[in-house]
């Protein structure tokens, strides 16, 4: 038999790291839900899939109308750098994605990505102020890990469970 070119084995390992990726955060954020809600694994996976799917058909019907021109090209550029294979990137490069790709594509592709890497990051129940600074992040080009989480609520036990930088940052934050 014969070997499959480099380029073909380096995008399948490359699309098989992100599938490995995905479910190792799906699994994170279905536990964290059963764990923090006490609801079934089932209910919590598809109030995933919910959540997912509203806020990517959100993120696309804002990417077609509610973003400035230069929002958009920011975001786009920022979001395909990160969920397009390496390996496609170095072949084709941004500009040759961009010319291809159908424009409804790249929106479903950014919609879907930044739901995702979102509610997995930040939980099922994240609040809006948490979206706000993860697509700040996004347009300005800059990782969205390096930002804090910001609950929807935040529960005395939590609170009282979290490192002590953590409650002092609750605690001026009320002030």
């Amino acid at each position: 038999t014969q070997e499959p070119p480099e380029f073909y084995a380096t995008y399948v390992q490359q699309i098989l790291s992100v599938i490995t990726e995905n479910a190792r955060n799906e699994f994170r954020a279905i536990w964290e839900c059963n764990q923090k809600d006490g609801l079934p694994k089932i209910q919590c996976t598809s109030r995933l899939s919910i959540k997912i799917n509203q806020m990517s058909d959100s993120i696309q019907t804002h990417f077609k109308s509610g973003m400035s021109e230069q929002e958009k090209k920011q975001l786009v550029r920022s979001v395909l750098l990160r969920a397009v294979p390496p390996v496609l990137l170095e072949k084709l490069g941004l500009e040759v994605i961009l010319a291809r790709v159908p424009e409804n594509y790249v929106g479903a592709l950014v919609g879907a990505w930044v739901a995702s890497k979102f509610v997995y990051k930040h939980g099922i129940n994240a609040s809006e102020v948490s979206f706000f600074f993860f697509m700040r992040s996004l347009v300005a080009g800059e990782e969205a890990a390096a930002l804090p989480s910001v609950p929807a609520t935040k529960r005395p036990a939590e609170e009282a469970a979290a490192p002590p930088a953590a409650r002092q940052r609750l605690g001026s934050a009320a002030q």
